[in-house]
């Protein structure tokens, strides 16, 4: 195969992940909110501290926000972005004294694996959109174990 020849292939293989990803990314978000949704009910169900802190989760057509009402303070933003794949920004205040800890997380990419099949990447791994929620709730239960870790001042 000449030099030509490969670069043609590689541009033609290029043309076809981007028709792969733009068919189907709809229907990958659709799944990774969905299941962060019902993700985010079950852990509130399953842990005190989550039901306490009135943890829960709320979808705009690009985003799922996932929050709490009172102290220790969450907010944690999933952004979906069309064409690209999905990245987050994570707040947490742990007391009314305490600053405000502001985290970006690193993008997720659409992408293909090797059967040609729909994912996401986070450049090293191929994951499925219930992949990718459980390692965004990973983030929220961190929360919850740096949360419990901090001493709680005396009333």
């Amino acid at each position: 195969m000449s030099k030509g020849d490969r670069i043609a292939a590689s541009q033609q293989n290029a043309l076809t992940v981007r028709q792969i990803v733009a068919a189907s990314e709809g229907r990958l978000w659709e799944m990774l909110a969905e299941d962060l949704l019902t993700k985010t009910k079950e852990f509130t169900v399953e842990f005190s501290q989550a039901e306490f802190t009135r943890l829960t989760a709320e979808r705009r057509v690009n985003t799922v926000t996932i929050t709490t009402k009172v102290y220790p303070i969450l907010r944690f933003q999933i952004v979906y972005h069309v064409g690209v794949g999905v990245d987050g920004e994570i707040s947490e205040i742990y007391s009314a004294l305490a600053e405000e800890r502001l985290r970006k997380l690193n993008m997720i990419r659409l992408t293909v694996d090797p059967q040609m099949e729909p994912c996401y990447t986070d450049g090293e791994r191929y994951l499925h959109p219930v992949m990718v929620s459980e390692e965004l709730m990973e983030q929220v239960a961190r929360f919850y174990e740096n949360a419990a870790r901090r001493p709680h001042p005396l009333s």
